[in-house]
């Protein structure tokens, strides 16, 4: 057996698949951008067996993937190496940061950073579904495994929407836009 064919198979894609999905899922209703479960999850089920697992360079499992597909649910996604409070710092509104990881049984978690009120971080975790948790920032680092070490995260905002050639204005007129 080659190497790319062994490597493969280092995830159960469609757990990952799952996974992620649920990510992307609480991130995106976070931000408002609608989010077609059903043809992401085919798509990153492609995409993990075409790639692989990439975790063996430090990155997290599947993000190649992941990064791959970001523009298909209306994403711009960036791969960030950040501690726990780097990640608190980047999060901006509308715009939250996600990191996941592989469990011992090899089942995959999720944490999404969703907001930051004063020294207040709004997270969700594969673990509770829906339910937003609070803590301070001191208590989320010590929450985060390796909290001081810079490990991977996901930084995502919503690509912006082009509209047409033209901007119309009240009385009529219009002009074409300068990016032609």
């Amino acid at each position: 057996m080659h190497e790319s064919s062994s490597r493969r198979h280092d995830i159960d894609v469609a757990r990952a698949a799952d996974a992620l999905v649920e990510m992307l899922d609480a991130a995106c209703g976070m931000m408002r951008v609608p989010f077609d479960r059903a043809r992401m999850r085919r798509l990153l089920e492609s995409r993990l067996e075409a790639l692989g697992d990439n975790s063996s360079d430090g990155a997290l499992p599947g993000s190649e993937a992941l990064l791959d597909s970001a523009a298909t649910c209306g994403l711009r996604m960036d791969l960030l190496t950040l501690d726990a409070e780097g990640a608190v710092a980047a999060f901006r509104p509308g715009a939250p940061v996600a990191r996941w990881e592989r469990d011992v049984d090899g089942s995959m978690r999720w944490l999404v950073i969703v907001d930051v009120r004063g020294s207040k971080v709004g997270y969700r975790m594969s673990e509770a579904g829906e339910v937003v948790h609070w803590a301070s920032v001191s208590e989320f680092s010590a929450m985060c495994q390796r909290p001081a070490v810079a490990t991977a995260w996901i930084g995502m905002e919503p690509l912006l929407a082009c509209g047409s050639d033209a901007s119309p204005h009240a009385d009529g007129h219009s002009h074409s836009t300068p990016l032609r």
